[in-house]
């Protein structure tokens, strides 16, 4: 009992010790930079921005949302292009495996995680994969 309060008293003075939270973000820097990522209406430049915080910022489960969000709403937009189909499929994919890893991280952080998981596995024709899911 003494070692397990002693370990507990540790974490709590010394938090870096303590395992970060992916469902929530307290780092000021962090969420300033999120919120960049959020701004930004270009797909391309939103890509590269992803990319270069998800190597400081990949524990959070906020980050793969946003950018499956962003990634979703383009499908949505070129989907109907028959000269874009290619392309329209590669960022369908893209925000199935981002809402796909956000929701692995934090099964919690937003319900729209499985919502879209669904309803991109369902367009697909994969009804009972989407059903399991």
């Amino acid at each position: 009992m003494k070692i397990i309060t002693f370990f507990s008293l540790c974490l709590f003075v010394f938090p870096f010790l303590a395992q970060k939270d992916a469902c929530t973000i307290t780092d000021k820097k962090a969420i300033k930079a999120l919120q960049s990522l959020k701004d930004e209406q270009d797909i391309t430049k939103a890509t590269t921005m992803f990319q270069e915080l998800y190597s400081e910022y990949s524990q959070y489960s906020e980050l793969p949302f946003i950018m499956a969000n962003k990634s979703y709403v383009y499908y949505q937009k070129i989907k109907k292009d028959p000269k874009k189909s290619q392309e329209a499929s590669k960022f369908e994919a893209q925000a199935y495996l981002m809402f796909a890893s956000s929701y692995k991280k934090c099964s919690t952080f937003h319900a729209d995680n499985l919502y879209y998981i669904a309803s991109i596995l369902v367009g697909r024709g994969e009804t009972e994969n989407a059903i399991i899911s």
